[in-house]
């Protein structure tokens, strides 16, 4: 290889290594940052025929058209999303709160009854094993008692980490509305 094809060589590394840099820069931190932005155009794009009929069979200004157009979208949103938060959070909250029980009543009886039939079924062929596997059942049992109250418990504590990371969330989505609305306005 001459010297200029080396420096070549080198200057051709360095600058896709530096593409590929920015790329995942940018993926990492503008993505977020400019996600908002994004979204709200692509929520006045596709909310632009409408905002079109609208302003065409009124009388009203293509801005007020928009905005009412959004306003309404917007509040049909968020009642479908409250209506499944809700039916979320209310069947979650069932769910968690009588899963301890529905081990109990139903779980754990099965669950002897089967280890009752193996064990005698056990017990006729191989008499020695019958009582370790009737030990091996009874652990098996505490554990999965203390697994289950366990996973109530990281249950709980995951919707709480949840609902702590709802702040950041509304955020986005109140920067996606309002950039919504900007464009909408001013869309032609």
């Amino acid at each position: 290889m001459t010297g200029e094809k080396k420096i070549k060589f080198i200057v051709d590394v360095v600058y896709v290594v530096l593409v590929a840099a920015l790329a995942v820069f940018a993926l990492k931190y503008l993505v977020w940052w400019l996600l908002p932005l994004v979204l709200g155009f692509c929520i006045a794009f596709a909310l632009k025929p409408l905002v079109n009929l609208v302003y065409q069979m009124s009388s009203a200004t293509r801005r007020f058209c928009a905005v009412m157009v959004l306003l309404c979208a917007y509040a049909t949103l968020a009642a479908l999303v409250w209506l499944g938060v809700v039916q979320l959070v209310v069947g979650l909250r069932r769910l968690i709160l009588t899963l301890p029980e529905l081990y109990e009543s139903s779980f754990l009886p099965a669950a002897g009854s089967l280890s009752d039939w193996f064990s005698g079924l056990l017990g006729r062929f191989f008499p020695q094993l019958s009582e370790e596997f009737s030990t091996l059942a009874q652990m098996i049992s505490e554990q999965t008692t203390t697994v289950v109250g366990g996973l109530s418990e990281r249950l709980i504590e995951g919707m709480g980490a949840l609902v702590s990371g709802l702040p950041g969330l509304m955020l986005t989505f109140l920067f996606t509305i309002l950039s919504s609305f900007f464009i909408s306005m001013d869309y032609n």
